[in-house]
């Protein structure tokens, strides 16, 4: 089956879907969100306690504002102090949706994304995707220094920049990467510049629906790429998806088939599969995923002999392979735990070492390996997305 990239809408719901020999290898979601967006807010408590503050930026809205997520460059009412009191205006940006009983979370590092580059106030230095090979990355680095230093009507002092990955590509000059930095400098220099003069609850910049597609469809292009795949085709059912970029990837194609996509290739089915506590492996092992408070556990179980020449490695190798898969598709994050099988032999713990540090590479969002445990635990940490 050829390998494909799913635009497709169910419940309501687009879905961006990566298919490799028929089985769904990376996966998102775009419903309205409130991520990215900037505002003027005004502080309404805070905890010393747990250093943090609680910030109303709608109406009917609070968010949570942990203090090392706050900066001085971003009270907006005339202050004599640096640190931030009951009643001050403040520029804040949605970092994650509330979800159940949690509070939307907040930061004052204003970030701001271009196509090649993303500035953060509050940051310092340059940095670069480790998705962009080391001699690339060090040439754009030059460049952009030599930029920043030999242009006085810039000041990019309180700025952090980081290269994207569409930069890494063989296409793009670097002549074009500053050209990005420029204008996103001016955006986000416009926004700073009009908060000051706005009052509370003003919604400063939002993310539009197309920049939502943007992302989506950049990182399932980008896991491909990551995976050596480039024989591939973007389908989708979705009439202004298609239309949004005909003229921007030549692998798209429409479909419409009174067969949708869902159907064609039993999409709910297998999203059920996913999400489900139990995953099969082919070599009749399981794992077991749970979700605690503090972090995100998956059990290893062989599930056969164990007995049998190299079962057990074999048996580590494929649930290491298929829990970075659940962990990419159901996009956990912060400190998840991999509990293998108890393996004594050195060689094999190195192999699965390696293993685990190639897929932490190839994987879309952040993620470290830490260590494996004296117990045979897998200590891994993933950013949130």
């Amino acid at each position: 089956m050829k390998d494909n990239i799913i635009i497709t809408e169910m419940n309501n719901t687009k879905y961006f879907i990566c298919m490799t020999n028929g089985q769904i290898e990376c996966l998102d979601t775009y419903e309205n969100s409130d991520i990215g967006s900037i505002y003027v807010g005004i502080v309404e408590n805070i905890i010393i306690g747990i250093n943090a503050s609680f910030v109303r930026f709608k109406t009917d809205t609070e968010g949570y504002l942990d203090s090392k997520d706050f900066n001085t460059n971003c009270i907006l009412n005339n202050t004599n102090t640096n640190k931030l009191r009951q009643g001050d205006l403040v520029l804040v940006q949605v970092q994650n949706d509330p979800i159940k009983t949690k509070q939307a979370k907040l930061t004052c590092n204003i970030s701001l994304s271009g196509k090649y580059v993303a500035l953060t106030l509050g940051k310092r230095g340059i940095g670069a995707s480790r998705k962009i090979a080391s001699i690339r990355k060090d040439d754009i680095k030059i460049h952009l220094k030599d930029y920043i230093r030999n242009n006085d009507n810039f000041n990019f002092n309180n700025y952090g920049i980081v290269i994207r990955t569409e930069a890494g590509k063989a296409d793009v000059t670097n002549e074009m990467i500053i050209e990005d930095l420029i204008e996103t400098y001016e955006k986000l220099e416009n926004i700073i510049t009009l908060a000051k003069m706005r009052s509370k609850f003003t919604v400063l910049y939002q993310k539009s629906e197309t920049d939502f597609y943007n992302d989506k469809i950049l990182k399932m292009i980008h896991f491909m790429e990551q995976h050596s795949i480039s024989d591939f085709e973007i389908i989708t059912d979705q009439n202004d998806i298609y239309y949004l970029y005909k003229n921007d990837f030549e692998n798209i194609k429409l479909w419409n088939d009174h067969t949708s996509l869902a159907v064609l290739y039993g999409l709910d089915s297998k999203i059920k599969e996913i999400f489900g506590r139990k995953v099969w492996l082919k070599s009749g092992g399981f794992l077991i995923i749970e979700h605690t408070e503090a972090m995100e556990v998956i059990d290893v179980n062989s599930g056969k002999d164990i007995n049998k020449k190299n079962l057990v490695f074999q048996t580590n190798m494929e649930a290491i392979e298929e829990s970075f898969r659940q962990i990419r598709l159901r996009n956990l994050s912060g400190m998840i735990m991999i509990d293998i099988i108890n393996t004594p032999d050195k060689d094999e713990k190195t192999a699965l070492i390696n293993k685990i540090k190639e897929l932490c590479i190839k994987d879309p969002v952040q993620t470290n390996f830490i260590d494996i445990t004296g117990l045979d635990i897998v200590e891994i940490t993933r950013k949130k997305s």
